[in-house]
């Protein structure tokens, strides 16, 4: 197993100087400053909470996912994992006040990201930069649109019906489902269902296709990696449904589920 790594990006087992001791402080005011960071952490930085545990501590992407930040002091991160185990992040150098814990866990989530080939986060020149803000999705947000939930049942339908009429099951004449169900098909029976069938399938495959490709990029740079189980939702969910999908995928980018880094969306 490879050594985890701290978070100051070494992977020496030896502190280089001397630890920092953290200054007389008053415990409600510690309390409070800890409780602030833990609450932020947790709410808008969930992704690079996920990042620092597969960075620093090597866990797969799916096993730091729903990371949780439980603890944090001048000298490490405790966080749990998907499996609830916590994991302790040293901070070294230590911080030597709570000012410090901004400007050190960003660096952490560019260290993180650089070290496992994710998007770099780029810094924008100045407050008033154009640029949209890059959001690290970690969220899938289901169907609950009347109308999504509507297309992704006919695709499925469509699909569905077509291989099962395809290998002689139950959309074939003489089965019972052609003659007592789709006999009350409005568009000609079970006859027209069929020829109607026929004629879509084919072109939803291939606009439902590009549509999923389109997807694949838009999941690349929002930093979902290939195969997690999140990826998945992303990917079937376009498939079945198409551009539905993708206005949700928007929402969660757009309401900045993750981290945020300066620079544009690729699709590609």
């Amino acid at each position: 197993m490879a050594t985890p790594r701290r978070a100051n990006g070494s992977t020496s087992s030896k502190d280089t100087a001397a630890p920092i001791q953290s200054p007389a402080r008053s415990q409600p005011k510690d309390d409070a400053m800890k409780a602030r960071i833990i609450k932020h952490m947790n709410t808008d930085h969930a992704a690079s909470l996920s990042l620092y545990l597969r960075h620093y501590r090597n866990l797969s992407a799916s096993a730091a996912e729903n990371p949780k930040l439980v603890d944090v002091s001048y000298s490490s991160l405790t966080i749990t994992s998907a499996d609830g185990t916590p994991h302790e992040i040293p901070l070294e150098p230590q911080l030597q006040s709570w000012a410090d814990a901004r400007p050190r866990v960003v660096a952490m989530d560019r260290d993180a990201r650089a070290g496992l080939g994710l998007l770099p986060p780029l810094e924008a020149s100045d407050e008033h930069d154009s640029a949209p803000a890059k959001v690290m999705v970690t969220a899938y947000d289901a169907p609950t649109a009347p109308f999504h939930v509507f297309m992704i049942g006919m695709v499925a339908f469509l699909f569905g019906g077509y291989f099962a009429r395809r290998n002689g099951y139950w959309l074939v004449p003489g089965a019972w489902y052609w003659k007592n169900v789709m006999v009350y098909f409005p568009l000609g029976g079970a006859e027209g269902y069929a020829w109607l069938q026929g004629k879509l399938v084919v072109p939803v495959v291939l606009v439902h296709g590009a549509e999923t490709l389109w997807m694949v990029g838009r999941l690349r740079a929002h930093g979902v990696r290939m195969g997690t189980g999140l990826w998945w939702k992303w990917v079937g969910a376009t498939f079945l449904e198409g551009f539905g999908a993708h206005q949700r995928f928007s929402a969660v980018v757009k309401r900045g589920g993750g981290v945020k880094s300066r620079g544009r969306e690729r699709s590609s």
